[in-house]
């Protein structure tokens, strides 16, 4: 009988896909969608994947993101969540300290992290255009830049800074 399951694909354990996979996947539905909402939900879930799996999306997604930054920057909600997922890939996070902790304890900065993030950081700022295209996001209209402000800020202080 599971000759037939195996030949048919009757209940066979369905394999989750690999962090790189879904990344890839995600890359292909902002490179392709023509809706401006695929685009928006795909770079809203590569954001959400940034912090786990930053190399992965550095590597994938990091042209793709500067090209939703030359494209779609009359939009505020996909505009920010590219500036978040670029600021996840090129600046160091912190790691979560416990709460249970009574005294406060410098924050621990993981160094593999805080390398991999300089060579983000090296990689974005050896293209002038990825700067000057961060800085005409500041010309934008007042809208988006009350929303986004913060975050070119806090992406070219990473890029600058590293």
């Amino acid at each position: 009988m599971s000759i037939f399951t195996r030949a048919f694909g009757g209940n066979a354990p369905s394999s989750q896909p690999s962090g790189a996979e879904t990344i890839g996947k995600l890359c292909d539905r902002v490179r392709s969608s023509t809706l401006l909402d695929d685009r928006r939900d795909a770079v809203r879930a590569l954001k959400a994947l940034s912090k786990t799996f930053r190399l992965e999306v550095g590597t994938q997604a990091m042209d793709i993101l500067i090209h939703v930054l030359q494209t779609d920057n009359s939009d505020a909600e996909i505009t920010g969540y590219a500036l978040d997922t670029i600021y996840n890939i090129v600046c160091v996070q912190e790691e979560e300290l416990d709460d249970d902790l009574d005294e406060v304890q410098p924050r621990r900065i993981d160094p593999a992290q805080a390398d991999l993030a300089k060579q983000f950081a090296e990689i974005f700022i050896n293209k002038p255009e990825n700067i000057s295209q961060l800085l005409a996001l500041l010309e934008v209209t007042e809208g988006l830049m009350i929303i986004c402000i913060h975050n070119i800020r806090l992406v070219l202080n990473c890029t600058i800074f590293c």
